[in-house]
This record gives structure tokens, sequence and C-alpha cells, in this order.
């Protein structure tokens, strides 16, 4: 049965970080991404989809808010998007304001017959405020410090991540910098661990685009690369904190994208969404709810971290 989860959280007890989890890949742009420089990402990812199957592709949640909306119909869509939280209590100038967390099980993909068990394709939708400008969110480069690796779980290796050579960008004529279409693009290697259940390791290429009234940060795993294949390993820590990986298996199915917009109606707010969409195999957790479970606490610490840091 697939099943959505919504929550509309004002404060969450503190809880430390869980290594480097979907919601610090996703949610801060690390999830990176292929495509043709000559192809729109952002519009393909919401219109066509990100593709999780030989012949299925599933959109990520389009935008709340679109450049160019009269500043009426942003508070009205804003309103919305508050529920049952209060427009005042959504909108507070603080680090520990209330943002919605919606994860939704899209669809069930079956067995593919190579020895491979069921997966499951997962939506993760955030909305919350904050207050400062794009330009501050730039120049303290706060997405990044969101990203910064974790201490390594016993003996495991660190979560790391690093742009792509020059020699590599050569060797794989890649389009980096600024493209003709205005946004910039970059390419880079992650290795991260979920919840110290999986190890991942991926290629990503990554955009921003910015506007006068907005900031998007785009994201998808890039693979194809013989020399940096894109993979995950199952991931044991025993009770004295050794951690052993299983063998590796292919992954490339995951996107995201952030949208920063500054409100028209409300001095100094911004409005920032983040939207995600991965194919979580079965061996990842076995079948246990570990996203519903882990995710809340791990979002709401780094939200009131952005908060601050952006207040600073």
């Amino acid at each position: 049965m697939l099943k959505t989860d919504r929550w509309s959280i004002p404060i969450f007890p503190s809880t430390p970080l869980i290594s480097t989890t979907i919601a610090s890949l996703s949610l801060w742009g690390l999830l990176a991404f292929p495509s043709s420089a000559d192809e729109p990402i952002y519009q393909s990812l919401v219109s066509k989809g990100l593709q999780v199957a030989d012949s299925k592709f599933i959109p990520l949640t389009p935008p709340s808010l679109r450049d160019g909306m009269p500043a009426d119909e942003q508070k009205a869509t804003v309103e919305k998007l508050a529920g049952e939280i209060g427009m005042e209590r959504f909108m507070k100038d603080s680090a520990v304001s209330p943002f919605v967390l919606e994860i939704k099980s899209v669809e069930k993909l079956p067995n593919d017959g190579k020895g491979k068990g069921d997966a499951e394709v997962q939506r993760i939708d955030i909305w919350f405020v904050a207050y400062g400008t794009i330009d501050a969110i730039l120049d303290k480069k706060l997405f990044e410090d969101l990203a910064v690796p974790n201490k390594p779980t016993g003996d495991g290796p660190s979560d790391a991540s690093r742009e792509l050579t020059p020699e590599e960008i050569r060797k794989y004529q890649l389009k980096v910098g600024e493209l003709p279409d205005g946004s910039r693009a970059s390419y880079g290697h992650l290795g991260f661990s979920l919840f110290d259940k999986v190890r991942l390791s991926v290629v990503t290429h990554a955009q921003s685009i910015r506007s006068a009234e907005s900031l998007s940060l785009v994201s998808r795993i890039h693979e194809g690369f013989p020399e940096l294949p894109c993979t995950w390993s199952p991931m044991t820590v025993s009770s004295d904190e050794k951690v052993q990986l299983g063998t590796a298996e292919p992954y490339s199915s995951g996107a995201s994208y952030a949208k920063v917009t500054q409100l028209q109606f409300e001095p100094k707010a911004l409005l920032i969404e983040m939207h995600v969409l991965f194919v979580e195999p079965q061996g990842w957790f076995n079948g246990r709810n570990m996203l519903r479970s882990k995710l809340p606490p791990v979002v709401q610490d780094g939200l009131r971290k952005f908060r601050r840091k952006l207040a600073q």
C-alpha cells in the first residue's frame, strides 16, 4: 500500500544528526545529476520526470511559487502550504519556526529478474520560511555549509565530496561553469552513508539557476563513467564500531531541487522549498520504514542551522 505522511512540525526534540542522510543529500542539492547541456534539466524533471525503470518516468513535485507571481497569489499559496500550522507561526522569524515535511511512497517497482529485490520510489517535499536575502545565502555558502562531511561511524569512511578534476572534465567532455542559458553547471563525486545502513558512492551533476526573484539548485545522479561507478553497498556496524561493507550494487535513480523565492508580501522573507525523488532498493533497509522514523529530526536540525547562519 502506497502511503503519504505529512508533518506540520512546530518543534522537535533535539536529536543528533544521523550521519549524512537523504535530507542533507537531496535537500541541499548534493544528489547531482546528468543531462545534456542543451536540455533544460529543471523543466525536464518536473515535466517528463526522473527515469526510475527502463520505460518509467516519474516527475518531481513542481515548485509552489513561480517567478512573476503577484504578492497576493504568493500569500494565498503560502497560507495553503502552512495549513494547520497557521500563517502567523509558519512565517515567524525564528530558527525554530515550523516547517512542512511530506514523505510519500510513490510507486513500487517489481523485482527486475536479475537477483535484486523489489524497490520503492520515494518522494520528499519540504517547505519553510527563513529571513534574509538570496545574496546572503550565496555569500555565506549556506547550502555548502549544511553538507560538510560527517565524522565516520567507528572505523568507517568519512562522508566526502569533491568536484571532478579538470583532467576528468576534459576526459569526459563535460560542460561546466556558465552555460548559454545563464545557469552554472558542475560535476562532483560524493560518498556518504544513510542511517549507518547503506553506503553510497555517486557522481553528481548540479546546476544553479538565478533570477531576480529566485535561486534554484537542481541535481541528479550522473552515471556512465567507468572509473567512477555509481553504487550502493549494505553497511553493518558491530557493537565495537567495526564497519563492514557488503557487495556494491549499481545505483542511478535520484534527483532533487531546492528553490528559494523572495516573498513580495513580507519584507526579507524567503520561501524555501525542496523536492526530492529517488529509488529505495529493498536491500537498503529490508522493508523497515527508516525515512519516516529518522528523517524529521534530521531535517529540523538542518533547517535550524540554516536559519541561524542566515541571520548572523
